[in-house]
Protein backbone atom coordinates (compact mmCIF):
# COMPACT_ATOMS: atom_id res chain seq x y z
CA UNK A 1 0.00 0.00 0.00
CA UNK A 2 2.69 2.55 0.28
CA UNK A 3 3.32 2.39 -3.58
CA UNK A 4 -0.07 3.73 -3.87
CA UNK A 5 0.31 6.83 -0.93
CA UNK A 6 3.75 7.94 -2.66
CA UNK A 7 2.20 8.07 -5.78
CA UNK A 8 0.63 11.90 -5.68
CA UNK A 9 4.04 12.86 -4.61
CA UNK A 10 6.00 11.31 -7.89
CA UNK A 11 3.04 12.90 -10.14
CA UNK A 12 3.59 15.99 -8.71
CA UNK A 13 7.38 16.22 -9.38
CA UNK A 14 6.63 15.57 -13.24
CA UNK A 15 7.96 18.93 -14.54
CA UNK A 16 4.94 20.80 -16.33
CA UNK A 17 7.01 20.58 -19.80
CA UNK A 18 7.16 16.82 -19.41
CA UNK A 19 3.51 16.49 -18.40
CA UNK A 20 2.83 18.29 -21.95
CA UNK A 21 4.97 16.65 -23.96
CA UNK A 22 3.02 13.27 -22.62
CA UNK A 23 -0.35 15.06 -23.42
CA UNK A 24 0.56 15.93 -26.40
CA UNK A 25 1.87 12.89 -27.53
CA UNK A 26 -1.39 10.80 -26.45
CA UNK A 27 -3.54 13.20 -28.12
CA UNK A 28 -2.09 12.84 -31.30
CA UNK A 29 -2.09 9.18 -31.27
CA UNK A 30 -5.74 9.30 -30.23
CA UNK A 31 -6.40 11.51 -33.08
CA UNK A 32 -4.30 9.42 -35.82
CA UNK A 33 -5.80 6.42 -34.59
CA UNK A 34 -9.58 8.04 -35.04
CA UNK A 35 -7.95 9.23 -38.72
CA UNK A 36 -7.26 5.47 -39.84
CA UNK A 37 -10.54 4.06 -38.23
CA UNK A 38 -12.55 6.47 -40.13
CA UNK A 39 -10.66 6.01 -43.10
CA UNK A 40 -10.71 2.84 -43.34
CA UNK A 41 -14.45 2.49 -42.78
CA UNK A 42 -14.97 4.86 -45.33
CA UNK A 43 -12.90 2.80 -47.81
CA UNK A 44 -14.50 -0.23 -47.12
CA UNK A 45 -18.31 1.34 -47.29
CA UNK A 46 -17.47 3.26 -50.46
CA UNK A 47 -15.02 0.30 -52.37
CA UNK A 48 -15.66 -2.43 -51.29
CA UNK A 49 -17.67 -4.77 -53.59
CA UNK A 50 -20.60 -6.38 -52.25
CA UNK A 51 -20.02 -10.60 -52.77
CA UNK A 52 -22.09 -13.46 -52.07
CA UNK A 53 -19.74 -14.15 -48.88
CA UNK A 54 -20.88 -10.74 -47.28
CA UNK A 55 -17.10 -9.85 -47.15
CA UNK A 56 -18.22 -6.20 -47.11
CA UNK A 57 -20.80 -6.77 -44.15
CA UNK A 58 -17.83 -8.44 -42.60
CA UNK A 59 -15.02 -5.92 -42.58
CA UNK A 60 -17.58 -3.76 -41.65
CA UNK A 61 -18.56 -5.18 -38.05
CA UNK A 62 -14.59 -5.69 -37.52
CA UNK A 63 -13.44 -2.21 -37.95
CA UNK A 64 -16.75 -1.18 -36.04
CA UNK A 65 -16.55 -3.49 -32.85
CA UNK A 66 -12.30 -4.26 -32.85
CA UNK A 67 -11.94 0.15 -33.66
CA UNK A 68 -8.36 1.02 -34.32
CA UNK A 69 -7.09 -3.13 -34.48
CA UNK A 70 -9.83 -3.35 -37.02
CA UNK A 71 -8.84 -0.86 -38.75
CA UNK A 72 -5.27 -1.65 -39.04
CA UNK A 73 -5.99 -5.16 -40.17
CA UNK A 74 -8.13 -3.92 -42.80
CA UNK A 75 -5.30 -1.90 -43.53
CA UNK A 76 -3.04 -4.50 -43.53
CA UNK A 77 -4.86 -7.85 -44.81
CA UNK A 78 -8.18 -6.90 -47.01
CA UNK A 79 -6.97 -3.22 -49.01
CA UNK A 80 -4.08 -4.52 -51.00
CA UNK A 81 -5.73 -7.69 -51.71
CA UNK A 82 -9.24 -5.77 -52.84
CA UNK A 83 -6.96 -3.20 -54.83
CA UNK A 84 -5.25 -6.28 -56.69
CA UNK A 85 -8.44 -8.11 -57.56
CA UNK A 86 -10.74 -4.87 -58.18
CA UNK A 87 -8.15 -2.06 -58.67
CA UNK A 88 -9.91 0.38 -56.69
Amino acid sequence: MEIFATAPALLAAIPASVELAINLTVLSLVLLSSLLWGWMLIDCLTKEPQTESNEKVLWIVIIVLAGCFGALAYLIIRRPQRIRQHGK
